[in-house]
């Protein structure tokens, strides 16, 4: 991955400084700047695979659904910078979140941002059953320590093919106290989960 600045409108450009181990893939890459020198940006780490193929196994050979070959798998990673994109620091997400699929971010000041997407924890809504669970990250000192927030499916709720409760996708946070979130859903749903955070300061 590579990251550039500018502060001229985009007449000239400078290369910043990405911390090792950190990248992008071009499906998930998301940057959101409080001020000219605050911004966070979502982006991709490798890390230990849990779901590691080791000799036979009962859902296939190697790289079939339920393992993968690979003794490293890609998870969402976390990057700030406090002067304005030359040096970036990598930020740890909690331990509590396994492997996190994050889709976008949303930063209110230079040290409140909330971050979106899925985690690895399977979920029963219903008499369905989906590999993922949708959550929300909260931080109030730019990425050092992290709040989560986890949803419960209203009963009754529209779930299509078990596919409309897995991740949280869009966000944007006006105010550090307010959010409002869209949910990822199969292509046929015809309906989306829309989540709303409120809160005192």
């Amino acid at each position: 991955g590579v990251v550039m600045s500018t502060s001229d409108g985009g007449n000239q450009w400078r290369t910043g400084q990405l911390p090792n181990g950190f990248g992008f893939l071009y499906v998930n890459a998301a940057i959101s700047c409080a001020n000219t020198t605050h911004c966070m940006v979502l982006g991709v780490i490798s890390a230990p695979n849990p779901d590691q193929c080791t000799g036979a196994h009962p859902s296939g050979p190697p790289g079939s659904v339920g393992c993968s070959s690979g003794s490293t798998t890609i998870i969402s990673g976390i990057a700030t910078t406090a002067d304005g994109g030359s040096t970036w620091q990598m930020r740890s997400l909690p331990p509590d979140v396994p492997l996190p699929q994050l889709s976008s971010l949303a930063c209110a000041s230079a040290t409140i941002c909330w971050l979106a997407g899925e985690e690895a924890v399977p979920q029963t809504i219903g008499n369905v059953q989906n590999g993922g669970s949708a959550f929300v990250l909260g931080t109030t000192d730019d990425g050092l320590t992290w709040s989560k927030v986890t949803f419960i499916v209203p009963p009754g709720a529209p779930n299509y093919y078990g596919q409309s409760y897995m991740a949280v996708g869009a966000i944007s946070c006006p105010a550090a106290d307010a959010c409002i979130a869209l949910g990822i859903s199969a292509q046929g749903a015809k309906s989306t989960p829309a989540y709303r955070y409120m809160s005192s300061p």
